[in-house]
């Protein structure tokens, strides 16, 4: 479907071990993992907050001729 984009992403654990000790244990627990779009053709950023176990997520892309990074 040419109206969606597909993302995905690993998070090993070790690497989320080092994440939560690097910004601290109580805001770890109370943040959230966000997928951030640049939309470098009318120059705005926006987040998508993710579910905690998220390792992918399908995104509307209906807006036409736009780049999206």
């Amino acid at each position: 479907d040419p109206h969606w984009l597909y993302a995905y992403w690993e998070l090993p654990p070790v690497e989320r071990k080092r994440l939560e000790l690097e910004v601290g244990i109580f805001e770890f627990a109370h943040s959230y993992f966000v997928l951030r779009l640049h939309n470098v053709t009318k120059g705005y950023t926006s987040e998508i907050r993710l579910v905690e176990d998220a390792r992918s997520w399908y995104i509307n892309a209906n807006t036409l001729n736009v780049s999206i990074r």
